[in-house]
């Protein structure tokens, strides 16, 4: 249907249409509706499946305060240290893999995702505050 209608997006572009079209209520600030409420909505008012964009999905299942709070701690605190530590190069490698995160809604519907996520933040933190640490260390050492 999305083909058809010319959405290069595989229809997330058609998914957000759906929603505006039809005059969907906005998501709740503080709560949401669980999981799973979004592809319902979807479903609802059309033939789509799925809305395919995390933040929109995240937004409808858990709220927008939610939605915040996690892009918060998926994405500003690594790129927040990357930047503290003035290492650009793990800065654009986390920006890439975060933005190919949030291309699909795999993100939004898989735990998997996410854990496999947090685990590469969690490694580059740990790396760059090691590289960091050995950079001072050699600093005061001037052998």
């Amino acid at each position: 249907m999305a083909f058809e209608e010319g959405d290069v997006s595989n229809g997330r572009f058609s998914a957000i249409g759906s929603l505006i079209q039809n005059d969907v209520s906005l998501p709740f600030f503080f709560l949401g509706k669980g999981i799973g409420a979004s592809d319902y909505l979807l479903q609802s008012i059309s033939d789509l499946d799925n809305i395919e964009v995390p933040a929109v999905m995240y937004m409808y299942d858990y709220g927008i305060f939610i939605t915040i709070l996690i892009y918060i701690i998926l994405y500003l605190i690594p790129v927040v240290i990357f930047i503290k530590n003035k290492h650009w190069y793990m800065l654009f490698l986390y920006t890439m893999i975060f933005l190919f995160a949030n291309s699909y809604n795999g993100l939004a519907t898989s735990m998997g995702i996410v854990q496999i996520l947090t685990f590469f933040s969690m490694f580059l933190i740990n790396l760059s505050k090691d590289l960091r640490r050995k950079e001072r260390y050699i600093m005061q050492d001037p052998e």
